[in-house]
Formats: C-alpha cells, sequence, structure tokens
C-alpha cells in the first residue's frame, strides 16, 4: 500500500482567527499539512517562495497586498493552485473574487461558518474537498 503525501496548503488572511479557524479545518483531515500562515500577500509571496505549498488559500481584502495583487505576482514568481477564501458575498468582494480569478486563482470558496455554527460541518466539508 502506497501513502500519498499530504497536501500542503499556505494559509493567507490578515484575521488571525480566520488564519486559526482555516488551520483547525484544513489540519483535521489527514490528506492535507498546513505548511503555513501569512498574513498579507507580500508575506504571502515570499512564504510561497520558500515553502513551496501544492495549494494556497487566499483571503482577498488585506493590508500592504490585497489577495488579487498577491495571487498575480504568485502565479508570475512560482504558479500555485490558489483557491480564493472569501466570507461576504457583497459586490466589492465579488468583484474582487473575479479579479482574483483574472489572476490566475482557481476557485472562490466560502469560508466556512465558525465551529459550533450549525453550517460549520458542510461548508468545512466543502472547503476541504476543493
Amino acid at each position: 500500500m502506497t501513502h500519498r503525501k499530504p497536501t500542503r496548503v499556505l494559509i493567507v488572511d490578515d484575521s488571525p482567527t480566520v488564519r486559526m479557524l482555516l488551520e483547525h479545518v484544513l489540519g483535521a483531515d489527514p490528506a492535507i499539512q498546513v505548511a503555513g500562515c501569512a498574513a498579507d500577500g507580500a508575506e504571502a509571496l515570499r512564504m510561497a517562495l520558500a515553502l513551496r505549498p501544492d495549494v494556497i488559500t487566499m483571503d482577498l481584502n488585506m493590508p500592504r497586498m490585497d489577495g488579487v495583487a498577491a495571487t498575480a505576482e504568485i502565479m508570475r514568481e512560482c504558479p500555485t493552485p490558489i483557491v480564493i477564501v472569501s466570507g461576504a458575498a457583497v459586490p466589492g468582494e465579488v468583484s474582487a473574487s473575479f479579479g482574483a480569478i483574472e489572476a490566475g486563482a482557481l476557485v472562490v470558496a466560502q469560508r466556512p461558518a465558525a465551529v459550533g455554527h450549525p453550517d460549520h460541518p458542510a461548508q468545512a466539508a466543502a472547503l476541504v474537498r476543493m
């Protein structure tokens, strides 16, 4: 029986609470290893170059370098599959999501609700599948 190496994920979000939530959700799956966490797009670019993760989860609205700019830079410097993890369906967020897809992100996923919320299990499972 061959064991596949876990998928290494870099989590990018400016909110420490969201980073912890995503680390909890993704880290609970044995097929996923959280390779690191970044608090903004500039840190994400540095970490992507250093860690070479298999997948990156990317927030859109962050200080210094937002998710759209970070996605474009990462795709230019070290192309990596990027999943935009968004918490809102407000018009500005939807527009930024399209910008991130144009910059090279693969898909936009909804951020799971907090642990304890009735929608959390289904939303967490959907993100892990992505």
